[in-house]
């Protein structure tokens, strides 16, 4: 486990990395990204929200049972494949313009 000053360096390298990449490549993998998270929304729905007994007879199993298939399932997918959230993006390349890593229309 790193230190939060070698972290936050090991976010700018990342950050920069990511300013750098092809437009085209970003809009594909965002919207592939999109498309995960999308997936994973649809699951929570079709498994969590597709259990009325379940919600009748105990209502907390079944917002447990939503929230446990949707969003960790898309962000599952996203990790894996190696495509690119906007919110990371924001984050990291943000962190590379202030060390002035990136430039600002890179973000």
């Amino acid at each position: 486990l790193a230190p939060p000053p070698d972290g936050f360096q090991g976010a700018v390298f990342a950050g920069a990395a990511k300013a750098n990449l092809k437009p085209s490549k970003l809009l594909v993998s965002g919207i592939m990204a999109g498309a995960f998270i999308g997936y994973g929304a649809y699951l929570a729905c079709t498994v969590g929200g597709n259990c009325p007994q379940l919600g009748q007879s105990n209502p907390g199993l079944q917002k447990l049972v939503f929230g446990a298939f949707g969003l960790p399932f898309g962000l599952f997918m996203t990790v894996l494949s190696g495509t690119e959230l906007f919110t990371g993006n924001a984050a990291m390349v943000s962190m590379a313009t202030l060390e002035e890593k990136a430039q600002p229309v890179q973000l």
